[in-house]
């Protein structure tokens, strides 16, 4: 593969957008700390930056090979405490890549979604220390998120700590920290069902959207990302990932430029490349493909129009040929039956007991639209994956709906049938209520499927 062979200096990185010889006036000892990060995903980015200096702002570049271009961050360093260290660390956390200066700042960039700064974390200040190390520490960063402390040859396994994240986002004040926050912790902390569980107890206690975003429907579209991206290569360049498509506030004092990469060349016979190099070699060759095609990305407006069709037809004299109802009809059984295998005991809320017929028309909708999307841009799958896939993409999205209901019901000590109240209703079920509206409310704003019989529940409390 065509890339700089050496990464010391006086080697010319011109290609990912420095050029150590366009200084005439160079220090002698002025090296570039450069670092090649990879994932078994067939991600690759390259993180470089020159020496701190203080008094200095600071800037180092994230060059994503396997997106096509690179991000080079400027961090104001006016009013902050003097740089412990004069290089930064770079550091591969699989789904993030952390670029830190102990005690100054440490930024989580999204490397496998950093088009929006919102889906990356900044933090600042005391929060950006690291557990057992000095912060003037000899320190290098190994593979596989592991650090070498130089003098007492001691080795660290670099993660992020669940209950600092957590604790951020209870606290957060800023629509812009909260959405990163979030985002960072449905991504990368869970499957844990204990950090899932907290964040569903936060959104109850925080049922209002907030200004910029909405966060249940965050949690739906991230949580489903998480579940399925990783079934293949390719899905998360199709399946939505958050409810924000654009964002246009900054990072406060940090400055974000964009450039395009030339695309890598392979040589010799890429045919027969096996592992990470495949998956690199898949993402490159796709890249082109995936930025000239419009409406990559699935979007919920793909359901909404024939939606709005069909219930506009329904009742009319015009409907939909009997052959495509019975379709849609036969993917929502499917969806269903797999739901019911994975709960067959007693179920807390009187979930998927009633007809509703208009859900279970847009369970199967949902699946007929999805399925065809990826038929259209992955059909390297084949029919019979893809059909699973769709399923149980739309399956595990009533099941995040089916345990808010069910962690709300627990919140609120409600029992596991529906009254007809005929008098006020208690503070407790009041609280139910609006949640459950809000779920509505965002279910309904990006055109989701609830379980059938979450609309006759809604109305009876």
């Amino acid at each position: 593969m065509d890339l700089p062979a050496s990464p010391f200096a006086p080697v010319r990185f011109v290609n990912f957008g420095c050029d150590h010889y366009k200084d005439e006036e160079l220090v002698a000892d002025e090296a570039l700390n450069l670092v090649v990060l990879t994932s078994n995903t067939g991600s690759m980015c390259i993180c470089y930056s020159k020496p701190v200096q203080a008094d200095e702002d600071v800037t180092y570049t994230v060059a994503f090979v396997h997106r096509g271009y690179s991000k080079t961050f400027t961090v104001a360093m006016e009013g902050a405490p003097r740089p412990p260290r004069t290089d930064l660390l770079f550091i591969s956390l699989d789904y993030y890549i952390a670029v830190c200066l102990p005690g100054c700042f440490l930024h989580l960039i999204n490397s496998r979604q950093p088009d929006l700064a919102c889906h990356s974390l900044f933090l600042s200040g005391e929060q950006t220390r690291l557990c057992c190390l000095c912060p003037s520490s000899s320190v290098l960063s190994l593979p596989e998120a592991v650090l070498l402390e130089v003098h007492s040859g001691n080795m660290f396994i670099v993660s992020i700590k669940n209950s600092s994240l957590l604790h951020f986002l209870f606290t957060s004040t800023e629509d812009g920290q909260r959405l990163a926050a979030l985002h960072c912790a449905l991504a990368y902390l869970t499957p844990e069902s204990e950090v899932e569980l907290q964040i569903i107890h936060w959104i109850c206690d925080n049922v209002m959207s907030y200004d910029r975003f909405d966060q249940i429907q965050e949690f739906m579209l991230t949580s489903l990302y998480r579940r399925i991206w990783q079934q293949s290569v390719s899905l998360d360049k199709v399946l939505p990932y958050s409810s924000i498509s654009h964002w246009e506030e900054e990072i406060p004092g940090v400055k974000i430029t964009t450039e395009l990469l030339s695309q890598p060349v392979f040589r010799g016979k890429t045919r027969h490349l096996k592992g990470y190099w495949e998956e690199l070699q898949w993402n490159i060759e796709t890249m082109k493909y995936f930025e000239a095609v419009p409406n990559l990305r699935y979007r919920t407006t793909f359901v909404s129009e024939e939606w709005n069709k069909l219930l506009a037809e329904r009742g009319s004299e015009e409907k939909k040929p009997s052959n495509y109802l019975r379709n849609i009809q036969e993917n929502t059984k499917k969806v269903l039956s797999t739901v019911d295998t994975w709960h067959l005991d007693k179920k807390l809320v009187p979930l998927f007991q009633e007809e509703d017929h208009q859900q279970r028309v847009l369970i199967g909708l949902m699946v007929d639209k999805l399925r065809e999307h990826l038929n259209r841009h992955l059909h390297r799958l084949g029919k019979k994956r893809i059909d699973g896939l769709v399923v149980n993409y739309v399956a595990q999205l009533l099941e995040l709906v089916r345990r808010i209901l069910e962690t709300l019901w627990v919140k609120f000590n409600l029992r596991s049938q529906l009254l007809c109240f005929k008098q006020q209703g208690s503070p407790a079920e009041w609280a139910v209520f609006h949640v459950m509206s809000r779920v509505l409310e965002a279910a309904k704003g990006l055109c989701l499927p609830l379980p059938p019989g979450k609309h006759p529940a809604l109305p009876c409390l």
